[in-house]
């Protein structure tokens, strides 16, 4: 057991990186909760206040994870805090490392099926590590001796077991950015990131980050605390917080081959002023390389302003040198870049490095009218120089088919689900992921739950009736913006029952709409007529053999006021004197046909399976 107090308060982005190819089962280390925060005493000469963020990690691979406290086969973790205002997104602080000594076998992510010795965190099982612990100073140790894509460090590592000040090693954040006379409407999110070597060599490095909303209390000497409701993100940067709290913003992977991930944000909008303002984020979740630069096209003809730039602060030591960016307009090309140091002039120069998010601003008296190339220039040499992601504003998900239609229990649906996808300008987005999800009732999606657009923006989904009587609602989300629509279907059940023995047949109707008209259909079976509603055996529209019809209508058949669903929406009738064909080799077939108006007016059918009767 850990001698320390524990205090308890997965659209994944999986790594398409390997060092190797993987052929043999392997970990996967994850932050299933971020689980309390510590506040610590503020350093009021250096304006500078201190946090602790308890992390709980879960192992949803399928081989163990070391965590060996004796070397450097065990996670490392960091901490960090981010704020969004005014469009803009930071990170405004950064731990040093807490180094894992011990795994436990719990189960917030699986039933932890084979507990371990504390040696390896098993598979299905999770381990908490609390605020306290993860702000224990003697056991954090410098981000400097760690690189994120192999997951290696240094051990012993740099000042271990040393002690200092209330703020030092812990993740650090100045009053002035959290002042809320400073700050007005800002939120604030923190982030848990766990690196380790089995983890990082298997390529599944850029899965291990997760947020969650916090609020900021007090004066002078500031709190942080979890929201209720604002739950952990599960296997996502801080930088999606920015896109899900903003819909302006867009987000996009950028992958350096071989080698890490950088995720890039863009915001762009109309100022009050007039002019159009353009912010930017780079977040480097596990490149060892990092990046000195950060270039972006600007629209042909503009006049471009006031450009700032924003970065983190290194503390507690690191070697790093934080002299900020220059930010430079270059005209005759149509780009804006923002330059440090090469690792040439300085090894230690200020780079967007492992679990650092920088940001960017620039104005312009023009708009964006095309896709903006985002382009970051690498820190470490290698190859590729620098790595380039497409940017383009926001666009739309509306839906195009698939609206409050019906489907009988168990059966698919006659209308496959379909959204449009379109970007900033209006045109078609091609090849986009679309995450379909049931958000309500029990509709069934076959298949993965994602689906990609075609050429025409249009992405498409089967949909199943659910297992009883409901209405679902289910949800279609682009998966690189997190705009949403919403469907609204429905499940019915007809069912029809006949018992020869004693002549009675009897009806039986369950739908989830009250005072929809119903009419009975029944012939000799003939073949199969289709319809918009699917198949039809009987003969309202293709009069048979033997037709017969009784209508709640009273247009079609014999009138029946009886055959009308009740207030909640079920309809029980039976009729008899048939006796006389019981045991006379006859064949009839039955369906029920239910008729309602839709929300828009228009005249919709509901039609059962057929069902055989034998004489």
């Amino acid at each position: 057991m850990k001698s320390v107090l524990t205090v308890f308060l997965c659209l994944a982005a999986s790594s398409l990186m390997t060092l190797s190819a993987q052929t043999t089962p392997s970990p996967n280390v994850i932050v299933g909760d971020l689980n309390g925060v510590s506040n610590y005493s503020v350093d009021t000469s250096l304006g500078i206040d201190a946090f602790s963020v308890g992390t709980t990690s879960c192992n949803i691979g399928d081989a163990p994870l070391s965590w060996v406290s004796g070397n450097n086969l065990h996670p490392v973790i960091a901490q960090h805090a981010y704020r969004m205002k005014d469009g803009r997104f930071e990170q405004i602080g950064q731990s040093w490392l807490k180094h894992g000594f011990f795994a436990l076998s719990q189960t917030l992510c699986g039933t932890c099926p084979n507990p371990s010795n504390g040696t390896y965190l098993a598979e299905g099982c999770s381990d908490p590590y609390s605020s306290g612990l993860n702000g224990s100073q003697g056991g954090l140790g410098p981000k400097f001796e760690v690189n994120a894509f192999t997951g290696v460090f240094s051990y012993p590592f740099t000042d271990q077991g040393m002690t200092g000040s209330s703020i030092y090693k812990r993740l650090q954040v100045k009053t002035t950015d959290l002042d809320p006379a400073l700050n007005a409407g800002a939120l604030y999110f923190v982030e848990g990131q766990y690196v380790t070597q089995d983890d990082a060599q298997a390529g599944n490095g850029t899965d291990n980050v997760s947020w969650r909303e916090v609020s900021v209390s007090g004066s002078n000497d500031y709190n942080m605390s979890f929201i209720s409701g604002k739950d952990t993100q599960r296997q996502q940067p801080a930088i999606m917080a920015w896109a899900v709290n903003d819909p302006l913003v867009v987000v996009r992977p950028a992958d350096v081959p071989g080698e890490g991930r950088f995720w890039v944000g863009m915001r762009t909008a109309p100022m009050a002023g007039g002019g159009y303002s353009f912010d930017f984020a780079v977040q480097n979740i596990n490149s060892d390389r990092s990046a000195m630069g950060f270039e972006v096209d600007f629209p042909a003809g503009a006049t471009i302003t006031n450009l700032s730039f924003h970065d983190v602060d290194y503390h507690s030591g690191e070697p790093f040198d934080g002299t900020d960016w220059t930010g430079t307009v270059d005209n005759a090309n149509n780009k804006v870049r923002w330059d440090g140091v090469t690792f040439a002039t300085n090894p230690n120069g200020n780079a967007i490095r492992w679990g650092n998010l920088f940001s960017f601003h620039f104005e312009s008296d023009t708009p964006i009218s095309a896709t903006l190339m985002a382009r970051i220039i690498l820190f470490k040499p290698g190859t590729p120089a620098d790595v380039t992601v497409p940017l383009e504003p926001i666009g739309s998900v509306t839906k195009v088919a698939g609206e409050d239609q019906g489907a009988n229990v168990g059966e698919d649906f006659r209308q496959d689900l379909q959204v449009l996808v379109i970007d900033g300008f209006g045109n078609p987005v091609v090849g986009e992921a679309v995450v379909f999800t049931t958000v309500s009732g029990n509709a069934l999606l076959p298949g993965t739950a994602a689906a990609l657009t075609d050429s025409n923006g249009i992405a498409t989904h089967a949909l199943r009736a659910a297992t009883s009587p409901s209405t679902s609602t289910i949800e279609a989300v682009r998966f690189s913006t997190g705009a949403t629509t919403t469907f609204t279907v429905h499940t019915r059940r007809f069912r029809t029952f006949w018992t020869p023995a004693n002549g009675t047949i009897l009806f039986y109707a369950e739908t989830e709409r009250p005072g929809m008209y119903l009419t009975l259909a029944y012939d000799a079976p003939q073949a199969a007529l289709p319809t918009p509603w699917g198949n039809i055996y009987t003969s309202i529209l293709s009069p048979g053999f033997d037709f017969g019809a009784v209508s709640g209508t009273g247009t079609i058949g014999i009138y029946d006021p009886a055959l009308v669903t009740n207030s909640v929406g079920d309809c029980i009738v039976s009729y008899g004197g048939n006796q006389n064909l019981a045991g006379a080799g006859f064949t009839a077939v039955f369906q029920m046909y239910g008729y309602y108006t839709d929300s828009l007016g228009v005249g919709q059918y509901y039609i059962s399976e057929p069902n055989y009767v034998f004489f």
